[in-house]
């Protein structure tokens, strides 16, 4: 009884895993940067809410340079005696609004990104779920509706960030370097070419970091499918298992399988964890650089503020 309940089920999630591996598979050979072709193309009608919520971004950008250079220009002139009240009434005014800006900008994007992720959330689980039911149409009496929604929302929530944060995000790391570009040099040319060669050396590393991650994903998946197959042996099997007091030697394969699989998504973590690192260690470098640079530039006289 039991494990005529429980294979159901385990199969149906072994089904869509199987699925989404092959899903992700077939998109990163063929990609960069985890473009995945497959979950680019089911974005149909998603686009609207990624670029809205990429410009958004980019708007709040524009206004956090702009109230930089407002206050920084309000600071080294503060101390003149040629700055008035009238003078510097304008100067807060203006720094004000755009702090405004920058406020309705990031409620605005955190309300499209919302709103995004339960688009897409309703979308790719009404897409997902007829598909599974599809690869299962010989046997849904016994897989059942449940077992078909509980997938559908298992793997939907995996991807659904993938339109409201990554995507936007990719395409805002994309024009954000030539906008902070032309707007630094105008203060100083080589604080801005180190930050944009910074920029152009970020995709590389983490193009090497997303390689790395691939290779441990197929390991990941074949020791997944391993133990699930392990699993799913011994459930069938279970009553000769016991008959035969087998049950501590399939205990012991069960649990080795447990630890392989443990340690391959130790091992993706840890390329994750050390991909953010390498990433910070660059920009959190480029950034003291840059700013020990225009430090020294502005002692010596050659740049004002």
């Amino acid at each position: 009884m039991f494990t005529e309940l429980a294979m159901p089920n385990h199969m149906a999630r072994l089904a869509a895993a199987k699925q989404l591996r092959q899903m992700s598979l077939t998109g990163e050979r063929k990609s960069m940067l985890l473009l995945n072709k497959t979950l680019i193309r089911l974005a149909r009608g998603l686009w609207g809410w990624i670029i809205a919520i990429a410009a958004f971004r980019m708007l709040s950008l524009v206004a956090v340079t702009a109230f930089a250079g407002t206050v920084s220009g309000f600071l080294g002139n503060i101390w003149t005696a040629s700055l008035s009240a009238d003078e510097a009434l304008p100067v807060i005014r203006q720094a004000f609004f755009l702090a405004l800006v920058m406020f309705a900008c990031e409620v605005l994007r955190g309300e499209m990104e919302y709103r995004c992720t339960a688009r897409a959330r309703t979308l790719q689980r009404e897409k997902i779920f007829a598909k599974v039911v599809e690869l299962d149409a010989g046997r849904i009496e016994r897989f059942g509706p449940v077992s078909a929604i509980s997938t559908s929302v298992d793997a939907v929530e995996s991807i659904q960030n993938y339109y409201s944060l990554y995507l936007p995000g990719l395409i805002y790391c994309m024009f954000s370097p030539i906008y902070l570009f032309f707007r630094l040099r105008r203060v100083s040319l080589t604080a801005a070419l180190i930050m944009a060669v910074t920029a152009i050396l970020l995709l590389p590393a983490n193009n090497r970091s997303r390689i790395g991650i691939q290779k441990r994903k197929k390991a990941y998946w074949t020791r997944m499918e391993d133990l699930t197959c392990y699993y799913l042996e011994s459930l069938r099997g279970l009553t000769t298992i016991k008959l035969f007091e087998r049950d501590r030697d399939r205990s012991a394969g069960l649990r080795v399988r447990a630890d392989r699989f443990t340690e391959s998504i130790m091992d993706v973590m840890k390329v994750n964890f050390e991909s953010f690192l390498i990433t910070e260690a660059m920009i959190n470098a480029a950034l003291i650089i840059s700013v020990a640079v225009t430090a020294w530039q502005l002692a010596a006289g050659k740049i004002a503020l």
